[in-house]
């Protein structure tokens, strides 16, 4: 018995030899493995440039509602990035959520309307290489609208409707060469609504965007 407990530590001893060997090797690839798909997703994330921006919005209503709206004011929050990039000029491709207020009382009209524009946008974008930048922006989604209205204290109308919207815009901005994941921007855009709202709405906004 004593002999085959003897011939077992020889054995046991080798293996763990052979086991601390190969352990540091399988580490150095898993920690290889993983700098290597950091440095893919970084790589990734780099190239489509992804974008989170907030704008704050005055706003002027044309068209059927303006005489009983008067002006109004709004914010929005946006999400893009970029698919093509070529030389100083990039698409950016992405979706807005936006919220326009207007409360206007007259002695014969008491209005108060809110619209939800929710919609896709696309953005030409010219960006210089000292940080300067200016773009185009096309849009088309919808709008979901809550008026409350009363005419003469007498005709009162709630409504609630989910109109169809086209925007477009133009923009200037400024990315800071120190500051290279800041964006600040001043915006001015057209939207027209369709359907129960019919309107048309011009607005001048100022925000800032934080690029990853």
């Amino acid at each position: 018995m004593k002999l085959m407990t003897s011939g077992k530590i020889p054995v046991i001893f080798a293996m763990g030899i052979i086991f601390f060997c190969l352990a540091g090797p399988l580490d150095a690839k898993n920690e290889n493995n993983i700098k290597l798909q950091d440095a893919d997703s970084a790589s990734v994330i780099e190239k489509i440039k992804p974008e989170l921006g907030a704008k704050g919005t005055f706003i002027i209503p044309f068209g059927k509602p303006a005489p009983y709206l008067g002006y109004g004011y709004g914010a929005a929050l946006f999400f893009d990035l970029a698919p093509f990039k070529q030389g100083i000029f990039t698409l950016r491709m992405g979706i807005s959520s936006e919220f326009m207020y207007f409360n206007h009382k007259t002695s014969a009209v008491s209005a108060r309307l809110m619209i939800f524009p929710e919609y896709a946008h696309i953005r030409f974008v010219i960006r210089l290489e000292n940080g300067f930048l200016a773009y185009l922006k096309l849009g088309g989604g919808i709008g979901i609208a809550l008026l409350n209205k009363t005419e003469y204290q007498i005709t009162k109308i709630d409504k609630t409707a989910f109109d169809p919207l086209i925007a477009a815009g133009l923009g200037i901005g400024y990315n800071p060469p120190k500051v290279k994941h800041l964006v600040v921007f001043a915006e001015g855009d057209y939207k027209m609504i369709f359907e129960s709202v019919s309107g048309q709405f011009v607005s001048a906004s100022l925000g800032v965007g934080y690029q990853f």
